[in-house]
């Protein structure tokens, strides 16, 4: 017997005694519910007999080479008073800004995050009987750089970092043709829903009929570059984004 010939004899045992309205899974009884008829990883089909429907599930996924990236960067500050801590960092700040404009990052490439300012509280050094007071202030400005060219991603966030630039968030890679990729992914997961439930109406001797219901579930995996430089350019590799989408899909069928 081929290795494949089990799974589809168990197949056929399962649907055609959830046609009979009585289905035996294990060791549970389950009268007139939907059943588990098929399952293989992130595959399977449940046939309802109540309802005369078949659901199935399925994935399409599409690989891309990323095309764009955000760097987050940011500046961290601290000084006696609020003011002086905001001054220094305003300063700091600005000396990044320019520095990765000279590098070929535009304004409108630039977002700014977040701008905190908090105290600095603790006992005073000595004097340990004494209550927590403020220290000192903390300040913190971050943004995310839109990068274009990614074989300058790592020059950048160097400049960044000899510019002053004291934090780093990461390097996210992204697609500007997205929703197309994601499309294709659906695309797939559905013609492959439809395939699955002929499959299933074909062991069930049925025809299938009109989809009913479909649920949608997409995610997009890819490598996140982390980390804060050292001498040079840091060394950056985009890899390749996946974008997957999962599907479960309902369809009628007729005796």
């Amino acid at each position: 017997m081929s290795a494949g010939k089990p799974v589809v004899w168990l197949v056929s045992a399962l649907l055609v005694v959830a046609l009979a309205g009585n289905v035996y899974f294990g060791y549970t009884t389950l009268a007139g519910r939907s059943t588990q008829a098929m399952s293989t990883g992130t595959a399977g089909a449940t046939v309802s007999s109540g309802d005369r429907q078949i659901t199935v599930t399925s994935e399409g996924s599409v690989d891309a080479v990323p095309d764009i990236a955000y760097l987050t960067a940011g500046v961290e500050t601290r000084a006696a008073t609020a003011h002086e801590a905001m001054d220094l960092n305003a300063t700091t700040m600005q000396r990044v800004l320019d520095a990765v404009g000279q590098a070929g990052i535009s304004p409108d490439q630039i977002r700014t995050e977040a701008v905190n300012l908090y105290p600095i509280v603790g006992q005073t050094p000595g004097e340990p009987g004494l209550p927590e007071a403020v220290r000192s202030y903390a300040a913190s400005n971050s943004v995310t750089m839109t990068i274009t060219d990614l074989s300058r991603a790592g020059a950048i966030l160097d400049v960044a970092i000899q510019a002053g630039a004291t934090t780093s968030n990461g390097m996210h890679f992204a697609v500007r043709h997205e929703r197309q990729l994601r499309d294709q992914a659906l695309v797939q997961a559905t013609a492959a829903a439809r395939a699955r439930a002929e499959i299933v109406a074909q062991q069930l001797g049925v025809r299938l009929g009109a989809l009913t219901n479909l649920t949608e579930e997409t995610t997009a995996v890819g490598s996140l570059a982390t980390g804060m430089g050292g001498a040079g350019a840091v060394p950056i590799q985009p890899g390749q984004l996946t974008f997957s989408t999962r599907v479960q899909a309902s369809y009628s069928y007729e005796p």
